[in-house]
């Protein structure tokens, strides 16, 4: 299942449970994760530069799930009224014949 989060669904998000209570529960996955940092499969992030900014994509893995960020930043945005920084990123669980031949 494919699930979009934009703004909109996020403030829904803050609205029904409350930021404290988002954040404080972001900070123990990102905790979780941090705790077993040693387990990822970690790459360089894949950038390319242009004279207006840059794509930047950063991949991560363990053994049970396969995720990554894109990001693009364009410093000059802002005279446009524009944002200088978007970014999406994508999650997906491995399959079971992958997880049994993924080592870390």
């Amino acid at each position: 299942m494919t699930r979009f989060i934009d703004t909109d669904t996020m403030a829904t998000l803050v609205d029904r449970v409350g930021i404290e209570q988002l954040l404080a529960e972001l900070c123990q996955f990102i905790e979780h994760d941090f705790k077993r940092w040693d387990q990822f499969d970690k790459s360089a992030r894949l950038a390319c530069h242009s004279d207006i900014g840059v794509i930047e994509l950063m991949p991560t893995a363990d053994n049970q799930q396969y995720g990554f960020k894109y990001v693009n930043g364009h410093p000059g945005n802002t005279q446009k009224g524009l944002s200088t920084v978007m970014a999406f990123g994508a999650s997906l669980k491995l399959p079971p014949a992958i997880r049994c031949c993924y080592q870390n």
